[in-house]
C-alpha cells in the first residue's frame, strides 16, 4: 500500500516536470518565431528603403495630400505682402501650385529658395494659413542709386547690392555712381551726402577716381573733388562754405576740397572776380582761393 502510494506520487511529479519542460520549449519557439518575423520585417524595410525610396515616398505623399484635400485643405488664395517691384507671375511659377490643389502640396523650402533668387527680394517668409491660404511675406531691396560701369546700368540697393532688372526708366531720378568699385563704397557715400542737406538736395552723380576717392557732381554742373581720407569732414566744409557764401550759385565750375587747409574754387572768368571781391568783403573761418 505504501509502495503504490509512493509510486503514484513519483509518477505525478514526473508528469508535472514534463509539462513544465514542454511549456518552456513552446515559449522558446514563440520567441524565436517572433524574432524571425521581426527580422523579416526589418530586412523588408531595408530593402524597401534601398530599392524603392522615391516610389514609396511619392505614394505616401500623394495619399497624404489627397486626404488633406478631402478634409478641405486646398489652396484657394495666395496673399503677398511687401511686394512693390517683384513680378507676381514669377512668384506664381515658383510656388508651382494651382488654385484648388492640396495646400500641403506647396513645398515651402523649395519655394523660399526660388523666391530668394528673385532680384528684388532681400528676405522672404512663407506660411500656410488654414484652411486655404498661402501667405508670402516679402522684404524688398530699396533702390538708392544707379551704377554705371562698362556701358551698363544697374540699380544699387541701400547696401550697395546690384539689382539686375530691366525696370530702369522709373528710376531715372536716382543719382548715378560710376566706377568699378562704386557699389562697395556707395553706402558710405550716400550716408555722407545725406548728412549735408544743402548738398543732398542738389546731388546728381558721383565718379570714383582711381578707385580711391569721389568726385561729386551737383545738378547745376558743379564738380566737388573730395579727398581720399576724411571725405565727410571735407564735404562738411563745402556745405558750410555754401551756407556762408552761396558759392553754388556763382557760376562755379569745380570746387577742390582735397586740401585740409583750404578750398580751391575754379569759376568762369567773370564769376571768379565777383566771388573774390565777395570773399574779401566778408570774414571767413575757412581759406577759399578762387581761380578762373
Amino acid at each position: 500500500m505504501s509502495f503504490l502510494t509512493s509510486f503514484r506520487k513519483k509518477k505525478s511529479k514526473t508528469t508535472r516536470r514534463s509539462k513544465q519542460d514542454s511549456r518552456k520549449v513552446s515559449i522558446r519557439k514563440l520567441i524565436i518565431w517572433l524574432i524571425a518575423i521581426c527580422a523579416v520585417i526589418w530586412l523588408g524595410l531595408i530593402a524597401m528603403a534601398a530599392d524603392m525610396p522615391q516610389r514609396t515616398g511619392a505614394w505616401l505623399t500623394s495619399q497624404f495630400h489627397n486626404a488633406t484635400a478631402a478634409a478641405g485643405f486646398t489652396l484657394d488664395q495666395i496673399e503677398v505682402t511687401g511686394r512693390r517691384y517683384t513680378d507676381t507671375d514669377r512668384l506664381r511659377k515658383i510656388v508651382r501650385v494651382d488654385q484648388g490643389e492640396p495646400l500641403f502640396a506647396v513645398d515651402l523650402d523649395m519655394a523660399h529658395n526660388g523666391i530668394m533668387a528673385l532680384p528684388w527680394v532681400k528676405s522672404a517668409s512663407l506660411q500656410r494659413q488654414w484652411p486655404n491660404l498661402l501667405v508670402i511675406n516679402l522684404i524688398e531691396r530699396t533702390p538708392v542709386a544707379l551704377w554705371q560701369y562698362q556701358g551698363k546700368l544697374s540699380i544699387l540697393d541701400e547696401t550697395g547690392h546690384p539689382i539686375e532688372t530691366p525696370m530702369l526708366e522709373e528710376f531715372s531720378q536716382l543719382p548715378i555712381l560710376t566706377g568699378k568699385d562704386a557699389p562697395e563704397h556707395a553706402t558710405a557715400l550716400l550716408e555722407m551726402i545725406a548728412a549735408e542737406p544743402v548738398i543732398a538736395e542738389q546731388f546728381d552723380s558721383a565718379v570714383r577716381m582711381g578707385d580711391r576717392r569721389w568726385d561729386i557732381k551737383l545738378k547745376n554742373g558743379l564738380i566737388i573733388k573730395l579727398p581720399e581720407d576724411d571725405a565727410p569732414f571735407a564735404l562738411a566744409r563745402v556745405a558750410e562754405a555754401e551756407k556762408e557764401f552761396l558759392i553754388f550759385s556763382k557760376e562755379i565750375l569745380s570746387l577742390d576740397a582735397r586740401f585740409s587747409d583750404r578750398l580751391i574754387v575754379k569759376a568762369s572768368s567773370g564769376a571768379a572776380s565777383r566771388l573774390s571781391d565777395h570773399l574779401q568783403s566778408t570774414q571767413s573761418s575757412d581759406t577759399i582761393s578762387v581761380s578762373p
